[in-house]
């Protein structure tokens, strides 16, 4: 095997951040419901307990997308890409390795697509990456397919 990569997108709030953030929004919003509510002005706090739905529902949202996935292999016969998406379809390709060409443009930024190629084959992967990311997963596999056709060029001894 000379790749095998996961790549998930990418979540910079932990489950315990996730909690020490509701638990702010919820004291903030009590607080001034609490200040609108004495000044009898009743229905700002239900607008600021909607307040606090929202960015809940917003996380959650976030964290169920977090769960999609895409596995790549490399090994003697075939790229294999493995794509589950968030809802949990599946998808899978096999990319003839010989053929095998990966394309990033440059330079490259926000919208450079990380884009593998093999024959008829053009599968966009990575999407969900950071740049420099998408960057690091073409350096990784440039350097398996050199290392696999590295393989294939030196003869077998038995």
């Amino acid at each position: 095997m000379f790749l095998d990569l996961t790549l998930y997108p990418h979540r910079s709030l932990s489950k315990r951040g996730f909690y020490i953030v509701m638990a702010a929004v919820a004291l903030v919003s009590v607080s001034v419901s609490m200040g609108f509510f004495a000044m009898g002005a009743w229905p700002i706090p239900g607008f600021l307990g909607l307040d606090i739905l929202i960015v809940y529902f917003a996380f959650r949202a976030s964290y169920r997308r977090a769960r999609g996935f895409e596995h790549l292999t490399l090994d003697k016969s075939a790229m294999r890409v493995r794509r589950k998406s968030w809802q949990g379809e599946e998808r899978s390709w096999d990319l003839e390795p010989t053929w095998l060409n990966v394309q990033l443009s440059e330079p490259v930024d926000h919208d450079s697509s990380l884009t593998l190629r093999s024959k008829d084959t053009q599968l966009t992967i990575g999407a969900f990456l950071p740049p420099h990311e998408r960057l690091e997963v073409a350096k990784a596999i440039r350097a398996a397919i050199e290392k696999r056709r590295d393989s294939l060029a030196q003869p077998q001894v038995s």
